[in-house]
């Protein structure tokens, strides 16, 4: 029940349902996580943390785990400790992609331009549509006074932004009324 109000973006009902679910099962693999994203979209980042590490209890091995729990520390400005779940979510096999986005995102934050560099550019190898990598690494270049590799992740930045609006009007077009 808890997936079909995410599905409706009806996080608050999703949390209830996700704490009724671990009242009765607290050691069931996957639902802490779920908890922790809702818990995230909630705004509610201490205890999304909590949640999250709850599931590295049940899977120590949870790659999306590690990562989710990188990305709440990130949000609440606790770079160090972002960057050792990152970091342990890279080094788990099949590491979400997502990670290597957070990662560049705390490097830029960091001032580890170059660091922020490898890994915004491995994401989008594997990522082409999303403008926020390009974004990143324009500043990045420009931190680092690379003038011809900023303007190309500013011409890219804007290329995938405009993809994105015209994908979202498409599918705007698209659902049923």
């Amino acid at each position: 029940m808890a997936e079909a109000f995410i599905s409706e973006k009806q996080d608050a009902k999703a949390i209830s349902e996700y704490r009724t679910v671990l009242q009765l099962k607290p050691d069931l693999p996957g639902i802490h996580a779920a908890l922790g994203e809702a818990l995230i979209r909630s705004g509610k980042l201490p205890e999304a943390l909590l949640e999250f590490k709850a599931e590295l209890q049940l899977q120590p091995y949870s790659a999306s785990a590690h990562m989710n729990a990188g990305r709440a520390l990130l949000m609440l400005g606790r770079d160090d400790d972002a960057e050792k779940m990152l970091k342990a979510a890279i080094d788990m096999d099949r590491p979400p992609l997502e990670t290597w986005l957070l990662l560049g995102k705390l490097d830029v934050r960091g001032g580890n331009f170059r660091a922020a560099i490898v890994e915004l550019t491995h994401f989008t190898s594997l990522e082409k549509n999303n403008s926020t990598d390009y974004y990143l690494m324009a500043i990045a270049y420009r931190a680092l006074g690379e003038k011809d590799q900023m303007n190309h992740a500013l011409a890219r930045y804007k290329a995938t932004s405009e993809d994105a609006k015209e994908r979202s009007l498409a599918q705007r077009e698209l659902k049923p009324v």
